[in-house]
C-alpha cells in the first residue's frame, strides 16, 4: 500500500513519485560495517521536491553510495555528475568537489560532509558556479561559524529529525534543513516553513 499522505503534505508533481519516494521509506543500503537508511534520506528529500523545476538537471559533488541519485532520479530529475572523494558505488566516479569545473547542470544538490573546513570551502566554491542545495544540521545559522557564509543563503527548507545510521545501537537524531545558495546572492536566506500538516 503507497502513502498517499506523502502527496498531500508536500504535492509531488512527478508522476509515480509517491509510489517511488514510499519504496525507498522501507529501503537500506549496506555499506560494509554500516548501514545508511536511505528511507531518512527519502524522508529528507520531500520538502525539497516541490522547489524543483521539473526535470532538473543536477550534479552531487558527494554522491557516495549515489542514494540520493537514485531518489532523485526517481522523482524525473537527472544526474548529469556524480562523485564523491571516496565513492561507495560504481556508478559515482573519484573526483574532489573542490576541484569540479564548468559542469552542465542546472545546479548542484547534495547532502555534503557537515564539517566546517569541508563544509564552508564547499558551499563557497560550488555556490560562485551554479545554485545549489546542501543538506546539513539545522543548528548551522545559528552559529558564528555561518557569518561569513549566511548571507549568500537564498532559503532555508527545514527536513526535521532524521536519523541517519540504520540499526545503530543509538537513538541520535539530526534537525536537518535544506540550505539553497545562489551565485552572487548577497541579501541573506527566507525561511521556508514546513506545512501545517506535517
Amino acid at each position: 500500500m503507497v502513502d498517499t499522505a506523502l502527496a498531500t503534505v508536500y504535492p509531488i508533481t512527478v508522476p509515480g513519485a509517491v509510489l517511488v519516494l514510499w519504496r525507498w521509506a522501507r529501503a537500506a543500503i549496506s555499506l560494509g560495517a554500516r548501514t545508511i537508511n536511505t528511507g531518512r534520506l527519502a524522508k529528507a528529500v520531500i520538502p525539497l521536491l516541490p522547489l524543483l523545476p521539473a526535470g532538473t538537471m543536477f550534479a552531487e559533488p558527494c554522491a557516495g553510495d549515489g542514494a540520493l541519485v537514485e531518489i532523485l532520479e526517481g522523482c524525473g530529475h537527472r544526474c548529469v555528475w556524480a562523485t564523491d572523494i571516496e565513492p561507495q558505488s560504481p556508478h559515482v566516479a573519484c573526483d574532489d568537489a573542490l576541484t569540479i569545473r564548468n559542469i552542465g547542470a542546472d545546479m548542484f544538490i547534495t547532502n555534503p560532509p557537515w564539517t566546517k573546513s569541508v563544509l564552508h570551502p564547499m558551499i563557497d566554491h560550488l555556490s560562485a558556479m551554479l545554485p545549489c542545495w546542501f543538506l546539513f544540521d539545522a543548528d548551522w545559522p545559528h552559529t558564528r561559524q555561518s557569518s561569513k557564509l549566511i548571507a549568500r543563503c537564498a532559503r532555508i527548507v527545514p527536513v526535521g529529525r532524521l536519523k541517519w545510521i540504520a540499526g545503530t545501537d543509538h537513538a541520535s537524531k539530526e534537525n536537518c534543513c535544506w540550505y539553497e545558495f545562489l551565485p552572487n546572492h548577497s541579501a541573506g536566506p527566507r525561511f521556508v516553513g514546513r506545512p501545517a500538516t506535517d
